[in-house]
């Protein structure tokens, strides 16, 4: 009887090691936290219509930015969200088309680019976050609108030059 106490109180003991509880962090997905996704606190009706075509790119911070580690911190619409689906990737869906994407997709959204660091927003933006510049989306595309943009632009005839 007691040899089983011992061998439980061992086993007991290993499992909460920080060696044990570090490895089962790093293989459990659901324990890393969401990245930082930036929203403005206003409701908008007239919106920016620039429109940026790339990747949505999370940087080694938990920012989401627009092209890579130099591109502007997007700021989205306040009734964005941003999700763990369970294949561990983050889904963004945008609060004013309700269309969504996922981190390290090609996207096209609309909205316009400044220097000014944004002031209403729904939480502040962290530190490591702030950019040089700011995106502030308008609305962005579903896939099947990106493609067909993509396939009107292949198809796009060249204007002659004026003689």
């Amino acid at each position: 009887m007691q040899r089983s106490t011992i061998l439980i109180t061992v086993a007991a003991l290993a499992a909460c090691s920080p060696a044990a509880n570090s490895v089962s962090a790093s293989n459990n997905t659901e324990a890393e936290p969401l990245p930082t996704l930036t929203r403005s606190n206003m409701q908008w009706d007239v919106v920016l219509q620039a429109l940026f075509r790339g990747t949505l790119y999370l940087d080694n911070n938990g920012c989401i930015r627009a092209g890579d580690d130099s591109g502007p911190l997007i700021v989205w619409h306040p009734d964005s969200r941003i999700e763990r689906t369970g294949d561990g990737r983050f889904r963004i869906t945008d609060g004013y088309t309700g269309h969504s994407a996922y981190i390290g997709a090609e996207v096209a959204m609309g909205g316009g680019v400044g220097s000014a660091m944004p002031t209403n927003l729904v939480e502040p933006i962290p530190e490591a976050c702030r950019s040089e510049e700011y995106w502030v989306t308008a609305h962005l595309m579903s896939e099947e609108d990106r493609q067909a943009l993509l396939e009107r632009e292949r198809n796009r005839k060249p204007v002659p030059a004026p003689e």
